[in-house]
């Protein structure tokens, strides 16, 4: 008798373990694209496209990691 209830404990911590290692998988996370680092054009620091201040400039295509920065090289080009 004592068998048989040492027997059916197992099975059911068995099955217990075996529940919770299924329900704690989870789908895996989706990876999204990494984006594009550009470096300023004044002082070379590298940050993210989303970040940047653009040129004022018409087509200039230069981007830099702050408003001064792009004032100070646009002022610096004027002279």
């Amino acid at each position: 008798m004592l068998k048989l209830l040492l027997l059916a404990l197992l099975v059911a911590a068995v099955v217990a373990v075996l529940r919770g290692a299924f329900r704690g998988r989870s789908a895996p996370a989706t990876l999204t694209a990494p984006e594009p680092i550009v470096a300023c054009a004044h002082c070379g620091l590298l940050l993210p496209v989303a970040e940047t201040w653009p040129a004022t400039q018409r087509a200039s295509g230069r981007v830099f990691c702050s408003e001064a920065h792009r004032t100070a090289d646009e002022s610096a080009a004027a002279s």
